[in-house]
């Protein structure tokens, strides 16, 4: 006796899926091997769980951005202080042939914004930061200001348009944030 096809067969009980618990005599009659709906189901269950665990190893890549999602909510006399940090692995070494690697190892920024009005905010930024085998330093310092053009009612939408000026302190250039 050896197995049968690997698929699915039709049968006059309906379809039938359960391909490794049948078997074929030399007669081509199929018997049943012995499994049960519970070996069936681990069987099926393993080998899900092992495609998963497979994709969840060879699949995820490494994040090669950050980036912050402004919320365009502005209430009066409101203050608050704000920490963005990320530690970095597996940095590539910025090397002659290899110029624009980010050779980061840590990045961090301090903000402190303040509402003055209902339609007005200020925010400062500080930005630090640690390349390879080098040490820890302040980067850059930032403002913006904010101002609300529609304020938000409820679940409903809100518009404000901002910008800014970055100062780097570490010789690269300065950015005049466009308004958005």
């Amino acid at each position: 006796m050896f197995p049968t096809n690997f698929g699915t067969r039709s049968g006059r009980h309906g379809h039938v899926s359960n391909w490794p618990c049948f078997v074929q005599d030399r007669m081509g009659k199929l018997e049943s091997a012995g499994c049960t709906p519970g070996v069936i189901f681990a069987t099926r269950f393993s080998l899900c769980a092992g495609l998963a665990a497979a994709a969840a190893i060879v699949l995820p890549r490494p994040a090669l951005a950050e980036f912050q999602i402004q919320e365009a909510s502005i209430e009066k006399g409101e203050t608050e202080f704000e920490y963005r940090g990320a530690y970095h692995w597996d940095v590539p070494e910025v090397t002659p042939n290899n110029e624009n690697a980010n050779d980061l190892v840590q990045s961090h920024e301090l903000e402190l914004q303040h509402s003055f009005t209902e339609w007005w905010l200020v925010q400062l930024t500080v930005g630090l930061e640690q390349p390879l085998h080098e040490d820890f330093e302040a980067s850059d310092v930032e403002f913006e200001t904010e101002f609300a053009l529609i304020k938000r009612k409820g679940d409903g939408i809100a518009l404000s348009i901002q910008g800014g000026y970055e100062k780097s302190t570490i010789g690269q250039a300065d950015v005049l944030a466009s308004w958005t």
